[in-house]
């Protein structure tokens, strides 16, 4: 793996920033598939299903504070009538 060396005060290129990301994808592919070659086929459906559950929980927490915050300004105009 080549060491990518970057100089933050001269700014980041789109070369660089490409790089970047090749790279990151790259770890991130090898560090994947190293731990489904130690995962039971049960821990790797978990670990594939994973982004699903966190994007579905994230979305569920979003409306659940939108309703609760609702909920307090709603008791708070009561408590002022």
């Amino acid at each position: 793996m080549v060491d990518i060396r970057l100089d933050i005060d001269d700014g980041i290129d789109r070369q660089d920033l490409t790089r970047l990301r090749k790279r990151f994808l790259t770890v991130n592919h090898d560090r994947l598939q190293r731990a489904n070659l130690i995962l039971s086929s049960r821990q790797q459906l978990v670990l594939r299903l994973l982004p699903l559950l966190l994007h579905v929980n994230i979305r569920y927490c979003q409306v659940l504070f939108r309703v609760q915050r609702l909920s307090a300004s709603v008791a708070m105009s009561l408590l002022l009538i």
